[in-house]
């Protein structure tokens, strides 16, 4: 058995080094937790590892 990700776990993990990342990661955790999986939040959380400004660059190309 798994057990699911807590979101205060998740939401200490959303704080990162710039603001703008902050509120992107913290604002997409607030609206959506309640509605991913598991394994969906296994994946954000491991989405959570990536550089500052990897993530970053990704989401200014989206």
């Amino acid at each position: 058995m798994t057990q699911r990700l807590k979101k205060g776990y998740l939401k200490w993990r959303c704080r990162r080094g710039t603001k703008e990342l902050d509120v992107v990661l913290d604002g997409f955790l607030e609206k959506t937790y309640d509605d991913l999986s598991d394994s969906e939040l296994k994946q954000f959380d491991a989405l959570l590892n990536t550089q500052d400004t990897q993530l970053w660059l990704s989401l200014i190309h989206i």
